[in-house]
């Protein structure tokens, strides 16, 4: 059948077997649809996001520069035409805006009580609204800001930019040397875990610090691990010539 066909397709066309019509069904066929229920729900969130935050810009000078700016923006407008400031940033609009970022920084203000992780450093609120640790360095001849460094919070963006500012100035000092030279001017909350955080994720230290890779060792040889008689195996370590210094003695 596969090769020749059915046998009818020998005989003459006259002769082939007349097929019944197929009748065409033209009745409406009415489509299968499932039931579906849909649920629409609309959400309203209200993200709160900080225009000038520490955490939108990666180095903290220029968080400071942009909030030298807003504050120099404000004051003009307060200002007369012929009074506003223009121009470059001076040394105490820097030191200003330096100063509001650590106060955003800040955990708490004003007395705190026995319990607090705070009460061991006495801490007080200066004539700025700075929090600073009280010390026993009163009549130290140094200056305010080391003798009462700003307590600042560990886990915040703009105390972990400044942990990233003093590392990268000391040439990617360690942790201990990064952790002093900035107790100098900041108390930071857990500061030597923050440092020691801040240089491990520290690119330039993590390349210079990287550890080489250790090649695989081959197979010891046969002579190294069969047991065998005494000296049936030798090895030399040097062979010479061996040059030897001849004097008296």
């Amino acid at each position: 059948l596969w090769w020749h066909g059915p046998k009818w397709l020998a005989h003459p066309h006259n002769a082939w077997p007349v097929g019944q019509p197929i009748a065409e069904d033209t009745s409406p066929v009415r489509d299968e649809r499932r039931s579906e229920q849909r649920v629409t729900v609309g959400v309203t969130a209200h993200v709160e996001c900080n225009s000038i935050g520490p955490e939108r810009y990666g180095c903290v000078e220029r968080h400071f520069c942009i909030t030298a700016y807003c504050q120099r923006f404000v004051r003009n407008c307060r200002l007369p035409a012929e009074a506003r400031q223009s121009g470059a940033l001076t040394v105490a609009e820097l030191r200003k805006a330096e100063g509001t970022s650590e106060l955003q920084a800040l955990s708490r203000k004003g007395r705190v009580v026995a319990t607090s992780r705070l009460s061991r450093l006495d801490p007080f609120v200066d004539e700025e609204g700075f929090m600073r640790v009280s010390g026993r360095l009163e009549n130290a001849q140094l200056p305010s800001h080391m003798k009462h460094p700003v307590i600042l919070p560990g886990d915040h963006a703009l105390t972990m930019g400044l942990i990233r500012r003093c590392h990268a100035r000391q040439m990617h000092a360690g942790t201990t040397h990064t952790l002093a030279i900035l107790r100098q001017q900041y108390w930071v909350l857990k500061g030597r875990t923050q440092v020691k955080k801040v240089i491990r994720h520290c690119f330039a230290c993590r390349r210079a610090m990287a550890r080489p890779i250790q090649p695989r060792m081959a197979a010891l040889p046969s002579s190294r691990v069969v047991e065998a008689a005494a000296f049936a195996h030798t090895g030399m370590d040097f062979a010479g010539p061996l040059l030897i210094r001849v004097g008296k003695g």
